[in-house]
Protein backbone atom coordinates (compact mmCIF):
# COMPACT_ATOMS: atom_id res chain seq x y z
CA UNK A 1 0.00 0.00 0.00
CA UNK A 2 1.78 2.92 -1.11
CA UNK A 3 0.88 5.65 1.84
CA UNK A 4 2.76 8.58 0.12
CA UNK A 5 1.43 11.83 -0.23
CA UNK A 6 2.28 15.15 -2.33
CA UNK A 7 2.93 18.20 -0.64
CA UNK A 8 3.72 21.45 -2.49
CA UNK A 9 5.36 24.71 -0.68
CA UNK A 10 6.62 27.98 -2.21
CA UNK A 11 8.68 30.69 -0.22
CA UNK A 12 11.22 33.42 -1.17
CA UNK A 13 14.41 32.55 -0.27
CA UNK A 14 17.33 35.55 -0.46
CA UNK A 15 19.98 33.52 -1.34
CA UNK A 16 21.75 31.79 -4.39
CA UNK A 17 19.54 28.66 -5.56
CA UNK A 18 22.72 26.34 -5.12
CA UNK A 19 23.22 27.30 -1.85
CA UNK A 20 19.93 27.27 -0.72
CA UNK A 21 19.62 24.18 -2.36
CA UNK A 22 22.41 22.73 -0.05
CA UNK A 23 20.83 24.11 2.93
CA UNK A 24 17.54 22.69 2.56
CA UNK A 25 18.76 19.04 1.18
CA UNK A 26 21.75 18.18 2.82
CA UNK A 27 21.40 16.10 6.11
CA UNK A 28 24.59 17.55 7.77
CA UNK A 29 22.61 20.97 7.81
CA UNK A 30 18.73 19.70 7.72
CA UNK A 31 20.15 18.58 11.21
CA UNK A 32 21.34 22.75 12.37
CA UNK A 33 17.80 24.53 11.61
CA UNK A 34 15.07 21.24 11.41
CA UNK A 35 13.12 21.82 15.21
CA UNK A 36 10.58 22.21 16.66
CA UNK A 37 11.77 24.55 19.00
CA UNK A 38 14.43 25.40 20.93
CA UNK A 39 14.32 22.64 22.73
CA UNK A 40 14.56 19.95 20.31
CA UNK A 41 17.04 19.17 18.06
CA UNK A 42 17.84 16.54 14.77
CA UNK A 43 20.58 14.00 16.19
CA UNK A 44 20.32 12.69 12.41
CA UNK A 45 19.08 12.76 9.26
CA UNK A 46 18.96 11.20 5.78
CA UNK A 47 18.00 12.30 2.67
CA UNK A 48 18.02 10.36 -0.24
CA UNK A 49 16.53 12.69 -3.42
CA UNK A 50 16.53 9.92 -5.92
CA UNK A 51 13.23 8.86 -7.49
CA UNK A 52 11.60 6.84 -4.65
CA UNK A 53 13.92 7.84 -1.85
CA UNK A 54 13.05 9.06 1.44
CA UNK A 55 13.69 11.71 4.06
CA UNK A 56 14.14 10.42 7.15
CA UNK A 57 15.00 11.96 10.59
CA UNK A 58 15.20 11.62 14.37
CA UNK A 59 13.88 14.60 16.37
CA UNK A 60 14.82 14.54 20.02
CA UNK A 61 14.44 16.48 23.12
CA UNK A 62 17.79 18.41 23.92
CA UNK A 63 17.28 17.11 27.42
CA UNK A 64 16.25 13.24 26.49
CA UNK A 65 13.13 12.72 27.85
CA UNK A 66 11.47 12.83 24.39
CA UNK A 67 11.71 11.97 20.61
CA UNK A 68 9.96 10.51 17.52
CA UNK A 69 11.79 9.09 14.19
CA UNK A 70 9.97 10.04 11.05
CA UNK A 71 10.18 8.94 7.35
CA UNK A 72 8.78 10.59 3.91
CA UNK A 73 8.83 9.39 0.41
Amino acid sequence: MDTCETIAAQTIVRAPAAKAWKLWTTPEHITKWNAACANWHLPRAENDLRPGGKFRYRMEAKDGIAGTTSAYC
